[in-house]
């Protein structure tokens, strides 16, 4: 029960990312920056343990503005296990990516704070570099990380848990949380039909909805678990929106890409969205099955 409930916290701390996080790093949450800032702060570096910092340049520069761009975009950069686009080296271990992915995505969290501390001291992430950080953000970079893992293991521990419970239970909410941020996230941009992006390929809104999809309208259900990003499209397009305005806009975003000849991909739900990109990360894993 007690790793139940662990998991289910987890599921709660990336709704916290993916509804107040998101929106606020967007300014889309409200009309005050400052506010914009505390928001996200507390819940990117105090009850997510990543960095708001690091997170409003790698997703609000390198990610929208880049985005599917190999190289920049380091959503789709991937690593020695998964090969997320045509361009990344292929290893024999790839051909068997879709099968392991989905736990593999349960690492997520733990691979992030690690990545933010080694991008936050050097400054930038491979090609990319960051504004110098000021006192400020240093603080609040090393005092959140702290202060979660107070909250994740140091306060159970306090309150007299046994050190395997406390840790079994911030492996269960790790776990199910980054599985199911993970595939949130992946299933608008990789997948099948969705392009990668290639320096001067295209005008900007036009890539962005080559490089995006859509699933799952018309479903609240799937709308409150992703906080809106099931509009992946929509969202890309008008990034600065709240994501309460989204379902609104979508038959006019679709209407305006099929009025000039841009692809419009949007899949029936969920299920179809996980299935989509379990069968990109395959096609990526064998590419000599395609040809």
């Amino acid at each position: 029960l007690c790793a139940a409930l662990a998991g289910a916290s987890g599921v709660a701390r990336a709704l916290v990312g993916v509804h107040v996080l998101h929106d606020a790093s967007h300014g889309a949450l409200g009309r005050n920056p400052k506010w914009w800032h505390v928001l996200g702060a507390y819940s990117n570096d105090v009850l997510n343990g990543t960095s708001f910092f690091i997170w409003c340049h790698q997703h609000l520069l390198m990610h929208h503005v880049y985005c599917n761009m190999p190289g920049v975009d380091g959503d789709i950069t991937g690593n020695s296990l998964l090969r997320l686009h045509d361009s990344s080296p292929l290893s024999p271990l790839h051909r068997f990516q879709a099968w392991y992915a989905l736990p593999l995505y349960s690492l997520i969290g733990i691979a992030h704070r690690i990545e933010d501390c080694l991008s936050f001291v050097r400054g930038g992430s491979g090609m990319f570099r960051f504004r110098p950080a000021s006192l400020l953000d240093r603080a609040i970079f090393w005092v959140g990380k702290a202060a979660f893992l107070w909250l994740q293991l140091g306060l159970p521990l306090a309150i007299g848990a046994p050190f395997s419970r406390a840790l079994l239970q911030f492996a269960a909410s790790e776990c199910l949380g980054g599985i199911f941020l993970a595939t949130a996230f992946q299933c608008s941009h990789v997948a099948e039909g969705v392009a990668t992006q290639e320096p001067g390929a295209g005008p900007w809104a036009e890539l962005q909805v080559r490089t995006t999809q859509d699933y799952g309208h018309g479903s609240m259900l799937c709308f409150l678990l992703t906080g809106g990003l099931n509009y992946q499209v929509v969202h890309h397009l008008l990034p600065g929106i709240s994501q309460f305005h989204y379902p609104a806009l979508q038959p006019i975003v679709a209407q305006t890409c099929k009025d000039h000849g841009v692809p419009y991909r949007c899949l029936s739900g969920a299920t179809a969205a996980v299935t989509s990109h379990l069968r990109r990360l395959h096609v990526l894993g064998n590419p000599a099955r395609r040809a």
